[in-house]
């Protein structure tokens, strides 16, 4: 029986280094993406974990870190993770089933991302505010920019730490022209088309004059969109021709602009978000792996088990960037590029 017990266990060892082995070798010949390896088993859906604070009624602390993307991506590990519009869903779902959550505050540090990718999660947090009349405070921490900003525009407060960079009000697509380049080197562009226009994003051309406008009356609608979210919550910007060109503003000038509403910190938009629900005191917290949630229509299942990591608590996390990838060209509200 021991011997057998260990002959298992050896094979065990071996197929685990077997499976590192042959992640590792496609890893280092860029085709780890297109292999699922099941390295781990898989983590349970939400449960909430205690922050501080105590008594009955809660604050939610529900993060929006890094790029903002409605397509799965994967971790360092090689494990698949939901898109930031499924993982913030499943934490509204989680949060609507808590009757005692009086408040949530928005921890952003966010360049932007995805136009339609902000744009839904803008509309689930308004969805998730009027369903539930709770109330909802930004914490805008490193970086708040573009479609960060945007979300922050939900909240009934907006605060900024005083190195915060935020704004960046507008929108983006990226566009090379490698055409002299490749012509260089011997490749050409054999294209067949169906329209003058199919082509208008190649990079072996520049775009025409007419191709341009087709891109930038899209644009247009979009930043005025952008623009209405602001001016709705914002009733009073101040000098909206430079707060409202895609530039970027230290947390003091955008105060000045009214852009945010006070300077400060995480514990601060605590105990902004317990004043807002009328709360003396209150438990903070956040979700983590444990308690059992459903999927949300944004889920990627992905999974063997079904199990979807925003389900699951974890942080969207990417190794590429999946707007350039897989996703196409795509509009953007994004700030850095």
């Amino acid at each position: 029986m021991w011997g057998m017990r260990k002959s298992i266990a050896g094979k065990i060892v071996h197929n685990a280094a077997l499976a590192l082995v042959v992640t590792a070798s496609l890893a280092t010949a860029g085709c780890l993406n297109a292999l699922n390896v099941t390295l781990f088993p898989p983590s349970a859906p939400l449960s909430e974990v205690v922050i501080s604070g105590q008594g009955r009624d809660k604050v939610l602390i529900l993060p929006v870190q890094g790029v903002i993307t409605a397509f799965p991506g994967s971790s360092t590990m090689g494990r698949k993770t939901d898109s930031t519009l499924a993982y913030i869903t499943a934490q509204l779902d989680a949060a609507r089933k808590d009757k005692r959550i009086k408040a949530v505050v928005l921890k952003i540090d966010s360049p932007g991302g995805q136009v339609a990718a902000c744009d839904a999660i803008y509309e689930e947090l308004t969805r998730f505010k009027q369903e539930t009349n709770v109330a909802i405070v930004a914490q805008q921490v490193s970086l708040a920019a573009s479609g960060g900003y945007y979300l922050s525009m939900v909240a009934d407060r907006v605060l900024a730490q005083p190195t915060t960079v935020t704004g960046s009000v507008g929108v983006i697509m990226m566009k090379l022209d490698a055409g002299g380049l490749l012509t260089k080197i011997g490749v050409r562009d054999d294209s067949v088309k169906s329209g003058e226009s199919k082509d208008l994003l190649s990079i072996f051309k520049q775009m025409t004059p007419s191709e341009r406008e087709i891109l930038t009356r899209i644009m247009d609608t979009m930043h005025k969109k952008f623009i209405s979210v602001v001016t709705e919550s914002r009733k009073d910007v101040v000098d909206p021709a430079t707060a409202f060109d895609g530039r970027v503003f230290i947390a003091q000038d955008a105060l000045e602009r009214n852009l945010v509403d006070r300077i400060g910190y995480l514990p601060d938009s605590i105990e902004e978000a317990k004043k807002l629900a009328g709360l003396k005191e209150a438990t903070v917290i956040r979700f983590a792996p444990g308690k059992n949630v459903s999927l949300n229509a944004y889920s990627d299942a992905g999974a063997e088990s079904g199990v979807s990591s925003a389900s699951a608590g974890l942080e969207p996390v990417s190794l590429k960037l999946p707007f350039m990838v897989d996703a196409g060209p795509q509009f953007l509200y994004i700030w850095g590029m």
